[in-house]
Formats: C-alpha cells, structure tokens, sequence
C-alpha cells in the first residue's frame, strides 16, 4: 500500500521570506498604534509628560515598524537554514509574542522578566487561534500592511501641512507691533554654573567671549536658579513664577495655568519661537512650547527617531549595548551649531517684525561631550570623561555615590570644555546677527536654568539638592 502523502494544511506551510516580512510590519504597525494611544491616554487623561511631540501619531507606528522589519530580516535569515521558523505558526507566535511585548513594556510596574513571559504566553496563544487561518491571514497582512504605511505616511505629511499652516495663520493674526520694538533673545545654557565661568573669576578663561560681551551690557553677579533641573526651572523663568505655584513635576507637564513670556510677547505682536537642544526636557511634550508660534525640538534622525519605539529605548538602556553602538549617540540633545543655524535661518525668513528667540544650548550638560579640539581642551582622553560619567551616574542618579577624585576631576574638565564651547557658539551667533544688522535693536539674555555638582556636599549631578555649591 502506498504511503500517505503528507500534510499540506495552511498551519504546516512555510511561508515565503516576503510573507515574513510583511508580517513583522504588520505586527510593528500595530504595536507602533497601541504605543500611540497610550501615549495619547497618558498625556490627555493621566495629564503625564510626554516626551514626544503630536508628531507620535504616526512616528511611533513608523519606528516600530522598522524595529520589527529589522527582525524579520533575521528571522528571515534563520529561515533560510531552519525552515521551520518560517511556518506560520512561527511567525505569528514569534511577532505577535514582540508586539506583546513591545506593549508590556508600557508599563513601570512589572519587572522586565515577568513581561517577557507574558509576552511569550500571549504569542503562543495567538499563534494557536490564528495559525488555522494563515491563509486568511497572509492575504489581510499583504493588503493592510501597505495600506497602513501609506496611512502612516498621509498621516505625517498631512500633519506636516497643517502645522506649516497654523504658523502661518498664527503669523497673519498676530498684531500690530509698537514701531522700532527691541528683539529679545533669551540664551539659556542648560546645566552651566557661575562658579566655572571665567567672566565670574574661575581659575580657566572658560568665557572670553562672553566677557567681552558683557563690556558692552549688564553683568549679574547673583543670580539664582528658580529649580535645580531643567523642565520646571524653564516653567519658572518663562512664567515669572514659583515653583510651588506650578503644575511641572517629573511626570506632569506645565499646564497653562499661567500665561508665558512666549504668550505674553506674541500678543503684543512679536513673532516668537524656540529651540530646544535638550528636547527632551523642554520639547512640546513637556507643555514648554506654549506661547511659540515656531517651535523646534525633536529630531529626526535616525536613532533619535527610533529610540520612539519603547523596544529599543529599553534595548538602549543596556549599559553594553550603549557602549557597543557608542555613547556620545545616546545623547539626547540637538547640537549647538544646528540651533544656531536654524534660528539665523527663521530670523532671515522674518525680516519685518520684533521676534523673541529662545534657545536652550545642552552641551554642558552631561555626559559633557563637546566636538574637538573642546573636548580635549581640559583633559587628555575625549572618552574618559563620558564613561566615568554613565558608569558613577547614570546608573544612580541624585545619590551619594563612591567616586573618586580622579573621576571628579574627568568629569570637570570634560564640563570646562563644553562651557568653551559654548561661550564660543555664543559669540558666533552674536556675530551673525550684528552682520544682519539685527544686534543694535536687540535685547540679549544669557543664562542659565541650574547647576552642577562635583563631588560638593558628596553629590553628583543636578535635581538633587538646592545648594549653592
């Protein structure tokens, strides 16, 4: 008697390598969705920062979709040699299992592990129901995958449009301005303290710049800082009041309770816009924008962009992975130099109204990492400040930690640098509007929103104390 030939079941099938790939985006469309309305849940009903911009609509569903097409490709790679991963029970198990995940991962109460597993029981759960209908399905994941990214894609090009529209519209409504109204530039120096400043007698000529500057206007020689970290001290400066009187806290944005300096100079018909290089702290997420009709924080390149997706933002977080991709990525901030760039680039497009610019300049911020020749300006080594810095502080924010003295001394110098910098960036922005002949008529601010301790009163960093150091 001949055998009998063998299953053909839709559930004992391997599927094609572009079946697996569409299926990984499809499954990181949809978890880039559930990503997005938790994001919206806790920004308009838990009244929780966001540290994203309205942009997450679609840019989450984007970058998971890219997390998860870049494991298909592996996956696809296994398959080639171990054709059974390729089955659909495989696939949909193993991506509905990250897409669970990928949601679980929303959540702060669970350890890391137990969402794992969770995860892992949810996807062979789902592979059990759905693995009968691959079919069906395969066929549903080829025209919805396609159709989900040319959502996307309307989404944040029609996104796009309407803020360019609103901008313009908010620029035809604005008033009326008094004539020969001053400019006002605000330049804030995110975590840069009067103690290392050589224009207040530091030991190093950290300032040239700004002391010649400051020749020519007011120097303060006691200015306190309204909060010892960077979201609430802006709320403060910018609304001219305490910080008890505020809603800002490291989870809740600045509510609008009270008008801004931003809302307070528009209405009398000045163009107002900001640009944050420490997004993450000030960007619209935090509420800082209000009162801007311009407003630029998050980037789009491309790991700022990914770290989006709450896999890889977890995955970043591994002290190895970070160090294997490179640490002076991770950092969070725009640079110096593209700020100035892009605010020259706005007043040029302004020419015939009083504006109010506010930029906010991170380099001096940790891990402190300036371009050369300033990060070997004060120390040998341009990387030993920067892992010192995440090995002592990162890892334990605000406590009292062991360092050394020589690991203190690494991270003062590698600050030094980047106050030079700084002051030079300054000094070329200046520069560049005295050419434009837009200097003479304008009120320039130089500050800063806090500190930094070195090993004073034994800590380390900022947000944690309220000592003049």
């Amino acid at each position: 008697m001949a055998d009998s030939a063998p299953s053909t079941s839709p559930r004992d099938q391997r599927w094609r390598a572009a079946d697996v790939l569409v299926a990984a985006i499809g499954f990181g469309l949809l978890a880039g969705v559930v990503e997005a309305v938790a994001a919206k849940v806790r920004s308009g009903i838990m009244h929780r920062s966001l540290y994203m911009g309205p942009e997450l609509i679609w840019q989450l569903p984007l970058a998971d979709g890219l997390v998860f097409l870049a494991v298909g490709l592996l996956w696809v790679i296994v398959g080639v040699v171990w054709t059974r991963v390729r089955s659909p029970k495989a696939v949909i198990g193993g991506f509905g299992g990250l897409a669970a995940f990928a949601a679980l991962l929303l959540s702060d109460k669970l350890h890391v592990a137990a969402e794992a597993l969770l995860a892992v029981g949810l996807g062979v759960a789902l592979a059990r129901v759905l693995s009968s209908r691959a079919g069906g399905l395969r066929r549903t994941l080829w025209v919805g995958v396609p159709a989900g990214l040319a959502l996307v894609a309307a989404v944040g090009l029609g996104q796009a449009a309407l803020r360019r529209s609103a901008e313009r519209r908010a620029i035809a409504e604005l008033p009326v301005a008094g004539r020969g109204r001053p400019n006002i530039l605000l330049l804030v120096l995110d975590t840069v303290r009067a103690w290392n400043l050589g224009i207040y007698g530091y030991g190093r000529g950290t300032t040239p710049n700004l002391a010649q500057w400051a020749t020519q206007g007011a120097l303060f020689q006691r200015a306190l800082a309204g909060a010892p970290w960077t979201t609430l001290s802006h709320a403060v400066m910018f609304t001219g009041r305490y910080p008890t009187e505020l809603s800002v806290g490291w989870r809740t944005p600045f509510d609008g309770a009270y008008p801004t300096l931003a809302d307070g100079l528009r209405a009398a018909g000045y163009l107002t816009a900001g640009f944050a290089g420490n997004y993450l702290n000030i960007g619209s997420g935090t509420g800082l924008s209000r009162g801007f009709v311009h407003y630029e924080d998050y980037p789009s390149k491309p790991i700022p962009f990914l770290r989006r997706s709450t896999l890889i933002l977890r995955l970043l977080s591994i002290d190895r992975l970070a160090e294997l991709i490179g640490r002076r990525r991770m950092i969070q901030e725009v640079p110096a130099v593209r700020l100035n760039d892009r605010f020259l680039a706005w007043v040029d497009s302004h020419p015939d109204r009083p504006w109010f610019g506010f930029l906010n300049y991170f380099e001096a911020h940790g891990p402190y990492l300036p371009p050369a020749p300033f990060d070997t300006m004060y120390i040998g080594k341009p990387d030993t400040a920067v892992d010192r810095y995440w090995q002592n502080l990162q890892t334990a924010y605000g406590r009292r930690l062991p360092a050394t003295v020589q690991e203190l001394a690494d991270n003062l110098d590698a600050y030094d640098g980047a106050i030079r910098y700084l002051d030079g960036q300054v000094d070329a922005l200046l520069r560049s509007l005295s050419d434009r002949g837009q200097l003479s008529n304008t009120i320039v601010v130089v500050t800063s929103d806090h500190g930094e301790m070195f090993g004073e009163h034994e800590l380390i960093g900022h947000g944690n104390n309220l000592f003049l150091p």
